[in-house]
């Protein structure tokens, strides 16, 4: 079944032209020579049309020497696409997930929005941390459509937490994090699998709790840089090569990456050596924030833009989108929205 590709917006001009507009890449195409077969393609277009049915028109009209070259510029043009009659997905979830398929479908280069939303139905994260970037994180890619979860968080929701982690309420005071951000995530996919564990990370058993993920995220404050060293261990040094993406935020700066991609040999030591070239006090820094975290402050609105960008950088991972954050680490002042200079590949962050 052939039909518009998402984002592809046409009209009539004032004098005459069809103007197809495409929200993706950076061109407008303008069809000066006004047809009816084109705008009769194009209405069919909107809603669907069959191989067959373009092959009945063209029988039935063997004269127009239009719909031929015309379906053939749209195709060149990536304009339109083959959508697919067959998913693993169920009617409810493609329904559920519509508005994300067609983001997806106006990436470029083209991509199969239905398989990407596949991929993420199957995919497995690791979330370590469900505080102020964590659970923001897990309720976005709920949303998202991922099927499996494994959250890890010792703590217990608390009352401070309230003003930043909107997905904890006053009923739940005094209980885990784990298995209350675990209700929240099954109210908004009750598909999704969760594995909860009620403890902190540690050298012990890191191994154990991040099996099995497709990639983990590093949403903690401590302890580091002990944390990020057992986890480099495991997925570098290792043969799980599975890779993990940090975050963080110190009002009014967000931090969102590196994603590290151990089989590309990108690592948390590079990246720290790199940090340490530019700024020699940055890991005694780094461990004195990781001791004196309640003394920092932010905001919902942080904690929440910092977790929105995070889950985007992961989506784009886990359907194999061409747009990443491997190796880089972006800075964002959320009141100026001045971007920061960022730490890229090339400075240090791979081998």
């Amino acid at each position: 079944m052939f039909r518009l590709r998402s984002g592809v917006d046409w009209f009539i001009s004032t004098i005459g032209e069809i103007i197809i507009y495409p929200t993706f890449g950076q061109s407008q195409y303008n069809i000066s020579s006004y047809q009816l077969t084109y705008t009769y393609i194009l209405k069919l277009l909107e809603s669907g049309i069959s191989t067959s049915s373009i092959a009945n028109y063209v029988s039935k009209f063997p004269n127009d020497k239009v719909i031929v070259p015309f379906f053939t510029f749209l195709v060149n043009k990536n304009l339109i696409v083959n959508r697919k009659t067959s998913s693993c997905l169920s009617a409810w979830q493609l329904e559920l997930y519509s508005r994300q398929i067609a983001a997806f479908e106006q990436i470029e280069p083209p991509q199969d929005s239905v398989k990407m939303q596949e991929l993420l139905a199957i995919s497995r994260v690791c979330i370590i941390g469900c505080g102020g970037i964590g659970a923001p994180v897990a309720e976005m890619l709920a949303a998202s459509g991922v099927g499996f979860f494994t959250l890890i968080d010792g703590d217990q929701v608390e009352l401070s937490n309230l003003g930043r982690q909107i997905a904890y309420s006053v009923d739940d005071l005094h209980t885990n994090k784990v298995d209350a951000l675990s209700r929240r995530l099954r109210k908004i996919n009750p598909l999704c699998k969760i594995r909860r564990v009620p403890l902190f990370m540690d050298a012990a058993n890191a191994a154990a709790l991040l099996k099995d993920a497709n990639i983990i995220v590093v949403a903690a404050d401590s302890p580091m840089p002990d944390l990020l060293n057992w986890i480099e261990l495991l997925c570098s040094a290792s043969c799980l090569n599975t890779p993990y993406i940090v975050a963080s935020n110190s009002w009014p700066t967000i931090r969102v990456g590196p994603l590290f991609l151990p089989k590309e040999g990108q690592s948390y030591s590079n990246y720290r050596k790199s940090l340490k070239y530019r700024w020699p006090q940055a890991a005694l820094y780094e461990q004195e924030c990781s001791n004196k975290q309640i003394s920092k402050g932010t905001t919902v609105c942080a904690c929440y833009a910092t977790g929105s960008l995070v889950a985007n950088a992961v989506i784009n991972y886990l359907t194999r989108s061409p747009h990443m954050l491997a190796g880089q680490s972006l800075l964002l002042d959320i009141n100026t929205l001045e971007r920061k200079t960022p730490f890229t590949s090339g400075e240090g962050v791979t081998q």
